[in-house]
Order: C-alpha cells, then structure tokens, then sequence
C-alpha cells in the first residue's frame, strides 16, 4: 500500500519543475488557511517572494486554477476561492459518494498487511498531540482504504474534491467544538468492516464519519453567521480555534503575503530542482 492512491507511480517518477514546486507551495498554505478566503495573489510579489520569475507563477497559478482553488479572469488578479456553507456541503456529500463507491470497490482486494498498515495508523493518530501529523496521518488512512480501488478517475475526482473544502475541515479539527464521535473510533470501526467483508456497515460507518464533519462545518459556518448578525466586522479567512477550552470558532485577520516558510522552501527546492537540471 506504498503511495498515495491518488498518485499513481509514473507520475512520481516526473522531472519537476519550478512552476510544479511553486505550485505545491502556494497549494499547502491555501490548505492549511495561510491565505484566507478572497486573498488577492499579485503575481509580481509571489516572484519576488519565491525568487524566481513570474513565467512560472503564472504557471504555478494555472494550475491551482484548474484545481478549482483559485480564481483568476482576465486583467484581474488572481484570488482564492472562497465557499459558501452550501457549496461546502454539497462537496463534502460529493466526496461521501465518491468514498464508498471507492471503499466498495477496494475492499475485496485488500490483504491482512493493509489491514495492519491501517491499523498501525490509527494508533498513531490516537497518540499523536500535533494537530498537522494528525491531519497528515487522516489523509493517508483515507488515501489507504481507496488503495486498491483500481478506479483512478473517481480517484482523482475525490482528491480533488477534497482539496478545495480541506482548509474548511482542518478548522473542524483545530476548533473545540465537541463532534458526535471520537473520529478514531470511527476509523476503527470502518476497518473492523472491512475486514470482515461487511461492505454494507462499512459504507454505513464511513457515511456516519463524513457526515459528523458537515455538522461540524454547519456549526462552525453558523457561529461565523452569528458574529456578523451581532454586528461584528465580517472576516473572509477559515477559522481556527479560540482559545483551550470556549468551544468557540473566529476567524483571523487576513493576510495577504506568502507566510516565510513557505516562500523559503519553495526557494530551496527550486534551487535543488535547477541544480539537478543541469547535472
């Protein structure tokens, strides 16, 4: 089970480039909320930022385009999409559809060794107190269960789909709000499923796991809805949480430079990326 299941091993194998690099950077710090909803990209700052041209930023930003996280039209810069609670539900439930019918088709195929894998991450994300590995470690259990789906399209569809609603379900995790249930009993139950071949209640506890995000997200749109009626100054970013123990969700201030670490490691691997070029 080496590898995502929406990276197939050819295209690993690819020369990147630095419009590809450029592009995975802007890519994580839409994810993770750095740039919040709405953020204008001046492709002349992302040059001067990243130290390189601007032919690869606009590269870079064609692609985040097609991804369907940014928006760009002619003689306007460059902006990241922003959802509304209905378009974010609505992909949620998208994904939901797209991950059973991936699960079912998975699960014939996967051995005691991925069954193990799976487990062997589940424990980890019990035990793990980072907020980031825990999110990394959710990411390859889904992409594992999927593994041998042997249905690329739906595959690339569900990745996609999960991409562009991902900064909205990391606020779900890093907030208080108490979820109906402990999201790592939800994955064991998925795989004790599983294992038994009963494809029915693994779908129907895979279904559960997804919609107690959506009601997470239905709270936390809802606590953003009740700020602005009470006259609060509307923010356009993904929430994070406030505070250890209020349960309450706000919004940062936006910001609309590239945060150092990113720019900084796009930096870097650019570098590497030329400097094997001309080996």
């Amino acid at each position: 089970m080496s590898g995502s299941a929406h990276e197939p091993a050819g295209r690993r194998l690819q020369r990147r480039t630095t419009s590809d690099t450029v592009a995975d950077e802007l890519r994580e710090a839409i994810v993770r909320g750095d740039f919040p909803d709405g953020t204008k990209l001046n492709q002349v700052d992302l040059a001067r930022e990243f130290g390189v041209s601007r032919v690869p930023i606009r590269e870079a930003l064609r692609q985040l385009r097609a991804e369907g996280l940014i928006t760009s039209e002619a003689h306007m810069r460059a902006a990241v999409v922003g959802h509304t609670l209905e378009r974010v539900i609505e992909i949620l439930e998208l994904r939901m559809m797209l991950e059973t019918y991936l699960m079912r088709r998975s699960a014939a195929r996967m051995t005691k060794d991925d069954y193990a894998e799976l487990r062997g991450m589940c424990d980890k994300m019990a035990k793990s107190r980072s907020h980031d590995k825990w999110l990394e470690l959710n990411t390859a259990f889904h992409d594992g269960l999927y593994s041998h789906a042997g249905a690329p399209v739906a595959s690339e569809l569900s990745h996609q789909l999960s991409l562009r609603v991902q900064r909205y379900v990391r606020m779900v995790r890093s907030s208080n709000l108490k979820r109906a249930g402990d999201p790592n009993q939800e994955h064991l139950a998925i795989l004790d499923a599983m294992e038994r071949y009963d494809v029915a209640t693994a779908q129907a506890q895979l279904e559960t796991h997804i919609q107690h995000t959506i009601d997470q997200v239905k709270r936390i749109f809802g606590e953003w809805k009740g700020e602005d009626d009470a006259g609060e100054e509307p923010a356009d970013a993904p929430a994070v949480a406030d505070g250890a123990d209020s349960g309450h969700v706000t919004r940062p201030a936006s910001r609309t430079g590239l945060t150092a670490n990113a720019a900084g490691t796009a930096k870097a691997k650019s570098a590497r990326t030329s400097t094997a070029r001309r080996a």
